[in-house]
């Protein structure tokens, strides 16, 4: 992919000199091929030049990200922006282009890490609450109560859940096995679920209807978003703030200890649950206005 995308080999060859890292790198080179695939079906060309990184304005950039953040997380979004813009900086810096087209994204992303608001453990419960199906809401509570990651979710096998303990078995980061019990809440869903599951002989809890995998997490990501929308939450919320909300659920309504949720939480460092904790503060200074 790098040497048909024009100058991406020239750009990756300096990143490499300066000393980033590999797996950063591996990332920019994804990002920046998912921008070149999009341009060029936006443009409707078949492929980039060096000379049509000029024709690129911030129209696009903005559409680009708009684009983004209809299926991403504010994370992978940002992930996904990192890349681009370091090539499209790199491109002007070397005079390949006039203009930076990602220059006012890049001011707009660093704006809203200012002011992005989090979902409270209250807006969590309306979600969960308007959703009319158990399939749909045990995907989102798995993350709002059981704390798993949205891609934890879409893997999690059958053949790990023990209803008789009633534990789930699960793949974390960094591949990790992580042994949890089943919040009370949960335990007939994924009950429900699992015989659903063994009747058809899924291997997934949520098996990919054309694939014999689990669902992708665009799918999950499209649910959560048509829930989200339909009871008015902010639009900048995503799927990883039903994480937010359950770390807060343990440590300020179940009253765990604060190493307690971290573990629960799959959190690499204490320090990590504790800044899912502080984002929470917006929520509990609205309880104390009421005091």
């Amino acid at each position: 992919m790098i040497n048909k995308i024009p100058l991406l080999e020239d750009f990756i060859l300096f990143k490499q000199t300066v000393g980033l890292k590999s797996k950063t790198i591996d990332e920019y080179v994804d990002s920046i091929s998912k921008f070149a695939g999009w341009i060029a079906e936006y443009t409707e060309k078949s492929h980039l030049t060096r000379y049509s990184y000029k024709t690129i304005t911030e129209s696009d950039a903005q559409t680009y990200l708009f684009k983004l953040r209809e299926t991403l997380s504010i994370n992978s979004t940002k992930k996904y922006l990192a890349g681009v813009s370091q090539f499209f900086k790199w491109l002007k810096k070397n005079g390949y282009i006039d203009q930076n087209p990602f220059h006012s994204v890049e001011m707009q992303k660093n704006k809203e890490h200012v002011t992005r608001e989090y979902m409270t453990y209250e807006e969590s419960q309306l979600l969960i609450n308007s959703i009319d199906n158990d399939y749909e809401k045990l995907m989102m509570m798995l993350m709002s109560v059981q704390t798993y990651r949205i891609n934890e979710v879409c893997n999690i096998l059958v053949e790990n859940i023990n209803l008789e303990s009633n534990t789930i078995n699960a793949l974390r980061k960094n591949s990790k096995w992580q042994e949890l019990k089943i919040r009370k809440e949960l335990r007939e869903m994924v009950t429900d679920r699992v015989a659903y599951c063994k009747e058809r002989g899924h291997k997934y809890l949520f098996q990919s209807p054309i694939r014999e995998t689990g669902i992708d997490t665009n799918t999950v990501r499209t649910i959560f978003i048509k829930w989200r929308d339909a009871v008015g939450l902010n639009s900048d919320y995503s799927p990883h703030d039903l994480r937010r909300v359950a770390c807060f659920d343990l440590y300020y309504n179940l009253k765990l200890e604060l190493f307690k949720v971290s573990k629960i939480m799959n959190h690499s460092s204490v320090r990590t649950t504790e800044i899912y904790l502080k984002i929470d503060q917006r929520a509990i200074n609205d309880e104390l206005e009421d005091l």
